[in-house]
Order: C-alpha cells, then structure tokens, then sequence
C-alpha cells in the first residue's frame, strides 16, 4: 500500500510526494464526508485515518526528539522513506534496493535500525 506515492490533494501534481496513506489523512481534515454507500466502508476509512494520524503523530514525536524538526518537516521525511524499495524474487527472499545516505542517517537518528541490504 505503501509502494506507490502519490500527491496529496489540493498540490500541484509536481509537488511533494507523499505515501497514500498521508492522503487519506488530509482527505479528512478537507472534507470530513464520507459519503459511503456501506458502514463496513465508513469504520474502514475511518480507521485508516487514525492509522495514519497515529503514525504521522510518533514520526513527528521522534523527528522532534532526535532534533531533526527543526530541519526537516515530518511530510519531508516520509517522502524520503517512501523512497527505499524492496523486491521479493520468485524464491520469496526479499531484497532490498539502494539505501541513500541521508535515509540511513535520518533512521539513526530516531533510533530505527536502517534495513539491511
């Protein structure tokens, strides 16, 4: 779900990248309808939301303890991790494409293990 970035609404499609989890946040904070024809539907997005929420509020909780938010933005990062990819083989070994320096330094510095290659 993760995989595929996409502009949040409302930014021009050059703009910052952002996973599509981010844009179902700002989807609710510009326009909390639903408008699901099912409540299965609704509880689902409602609970992605929160997902979300709760995992934009800890980047930012760790970004502002390592002293990064001063820096960076909590939107930056996560573009930035949105950046790191794996592929999984035919055999089922996952392997995981080029780390950047600057994302290895950024998840030292929240305290993240960086992925092993």
């Amino acid at each position: 779900m993760v995989d595929t970035p996409q502009t949040p609404p409302g930014e021009p499609s050059g703009g910052l990248r952002c996973p599509p989890w981010i844009g179902i946040a700002v989807h609710f904070q510009r326009n909390p309808h639903l408008r699901t024809g099912q409540q299965t539907v609704a509880e689902g997005r409602v609970f992605l939301a929160f997902l979300a929420l709760t995992l934009r509020a800890e980047v930012e909780n760790r970004l502002r303890a390592a002293g990064l938010l001063k820096k960076i933005t909590v939107a930056e990062f996560l573009a930035e991790m949105g950046r790191i990819r794996a592929i999984r083989l035919p055999d089922g070994t996952r392997l995981l494409r080029e780390v950047s320096k600057r994302q290895r330094e950024w998840l030292a510095d929240i305290g993240l293990l960086p992925p092993n290659p």
